[in-house]
């Protein structure tokens, strides 16, 4: 019963990716000197009166679906950029560092909160400022199949 409520919960967790993306469209500025972080989508909970954090049960929650959700976390994320002389200039080097610290950070799968990121600039208009190498480099495949 409470592995049903931790799946029920985890899809509406989900969900909030898409909504903030939406709600905070072009909010917030851009400095160059900060990273912009996603927030940590959560799929676990705790069941008072019990202290004990229970996680979903991976044979009832489908894995995939979490990847999903880290995309579009990214691309809300990016969203949240405003456009224009309000908001700071996003430069090549900003976007690159982007990659280069959600690389060492815990606890998601940042590739995939990147790719949601990248989405998202582009969706802004913020891309134009990579050349062909940095393109290239993200396209070229990484993973071997």
């Amino acid at each position: 019963a409470k592995q049903a409520l931790l799946c029920k919960a985890g899809r509406r967790q989900a969900a909030l990716p898409i909504g903030r993306g939406a709600f905070f469209l072009g909010s917030e500025r851009m400095l160059p000197t900060e990273l912009l972080q996603a927030p940590p989508v959560t799929l676990s909970g705790r069941f008072p009166p019990q202290p004990a954090v229970v996680n979903i049960d991976p044979n009832l929650h489908n894995n995939e679906l979490n990847l999903w959700v880290e995309f579009n976390n990214g691309v809300a994320t990016a969203l949240q950029l405003e456009t224009g002389a309000g908001g700071g200039q996003v430069t090549r080097g900003w976007i690159l560092l982007h990659k280069r610290e959600g690389s060492t950070e815990e606890g998601s799968n940042t590739s995939n909160v990147h790719a949601g990121f990248l989405l998202g600039l582009g969706l802004r208009g913020h891309l134009k400022v990579l050349n062909d190498t940095d393109c290239y480099k993200y396209l070229r495949s990484e993973h071997d199949a």
